[in-house]
């Protein structure tokens, strides 16, 4: 609400999975939550999980979240970071197939809202459906992908969407290449429109050298969380 009263832009929320960090397992009823005590803040998933959707419930629920909101949903989809989910809902899934999935399920999602598509891939196939409900945003909300890679920049701006970088806790260095990364992928795909970039960088105003150094603590244990739910090496 503080977000909402002093003019930001958006607030998002992620999904995750039997772990005490961004508490969603389902992002869309968090933005429905919020759109009711809130005015003008465009509402954004960052990001749900590919793998563990299916194109229709994907397209469904995040058209609906569309129209509850008004019409502020930023619809964010990533292949996911953590091991730890995978072995959890998905025993066996890698990050390579959880990217594969992704790269299949937002070009289904996108025609599921034009109408009348059926799919045969090789993660989903269904016959001829559309998207019930038809999201209020037209063509459809805006899509954003998180990437890292220079193939996902690719295939981000190749089909339309927006583009979601995270530099981690690394430096200015990372972030010069990640922008570059998109910038080449704009390049190489020039007839399309270029798409937004988003940075996701960890950030914390202080109100003291004390309570900056608070803030530096806690990310530091943040990361020892990430690096166990990245590698799933150990208990978290």
């Amino acid at each position: 609400q503080i977000a909402d009263r002093g003019g930001m832009h958006a607030v998002w929320t992620g999904e995750h999975h039997g772990m005490n960090f961004t508490i969603a397992p389902n992002p869309f009823l968090n933005l429905v939550d919020l759109a009711s005590k809130t005015k003008n803040v465009r509402l954004g998933t960052g990001t749900v999980i590919a793998p563990f959707w299916h194109p229709i419930k994907l397209a469904g629920e995040a058209a609906m979240t569309d129209i509850i909101t008004n019409g502020r949903l930023e619809l964010g989809i990533a292949r996911g970071a953590y091991s730890f989910e995978y072995e959890r809902l998905m025993p066996g899934l890698d990050a390579w197939n959880a990217g594969q999935r992704m790269r299949e399920l937002i070009p289904a999602v996108k025609k599921l809202w034009e109408g009348d598509y059926a799919h045969e891939g090789e993660f989903w196939k269904f016959p001829s459906t559309t998207s019930s409900p038809l999201p209020l945003q037209e063509p459809h909300p805006p899509i954003w992908v998180a990437a890292r890679d220079p193939n996902s920049h690719e295939f981000a701006v190749s089909n339309g969407c927006n583009v979601q970088v995270t530099p981690l806790h690394f430096g200015d260095d990372e972030v010069e290449k990640l922008v570059g990364h998109f910038n080449a992928a704009c390049e190489k795909f020039s007839e399309m429109p270029r798409p937004q970039i988003m940075l996701l960088r960890h950030t914390y105003v202080a109100s003291s050298e004390d309570d900056a150094q608070v803030a530096a603590d806690e990310v530091n244990v943040f990361y020892n969380y990430f690096g166990a739910w990245f590698k799933n090496e150990r208990p978290v």
